[in-house]
């Protein structure tokens, strides 16, 4: 079939499918970064649940708070493995599109070359943020744990270590 087609028809052809598959990587990437905001908030939303005054006032367990910070933490490395994934399978295949065209031998003078992708960009993004997120699922639930132990010493009436000593109240009246 590429023999039938005209120099100008080939470089279009291969244009056309490198901006799709180039509007599906930003599309994927929108979509990516605006998943990401919605589970950093509902993390730390989570985590400013699972502490203080607010766990009594609204009656959870701390257990569901920590079982919420470990489902929203997968969901977020999960994202970006799918993510990143799906970006460099986009990205090879732009490469499949430039290498079938550098092979037509199309002069240089009047088709430009194909813009270049950055493979690693996708790779060290998609890395931090799972860095970030198993960083702060680890810290999250260290400081829950941490947190509740302090609360059953405080409800025990049994001081910790930097806490203040209970009141004792004064019955002598």
């Amino acid at each position: 079939m590429s023999d039938t087609l005209s120099e100008k028809e080939k470089y279009d052809l291969a244009l056309e499918h490198v901006q799709r598959e180039d509007a599906l990587v930003n599309a994927r990437t929108t979509w990516f970064l605006a998943l990401q905001g919605f589970l950093f908030a509902a993390f730390f939303q989570a985590v400013a649940l699972g502490t203080g005054d607010k766990l009594q006032a609204f009656n959870t367990p701390r257990r569901f708070i920590s079982l919420c910070v470990l489902v929203v933490t997968s969901v977020g490395v999960l994202a970006a493995g799918a993510w990143a994934t799906t970006v460099l399978l986009a990205l090879r295949q732009i490469q499949d599109v430039k290498d079938w065209l550098a092979g037509e031998r199309l002069p240089t003078d009047r088709f430009p070359p194909l813009r270049r992708h950055s493979v690693p960009l996708v790779v060290v993004s998609s890395a931090i943020l799972v860095a970030a997120w198993l960083t702060l699922g680890a810290e999250a639930t260290s400081y829950l744990k941490s947190d509740a132990e302090f609360s059953q010493l405080q409800n025990n009436n049994v001081p910790s270590l930097g806490a203040p000593p209970p009141e004792k109240r004064d019955t002598s009246r």
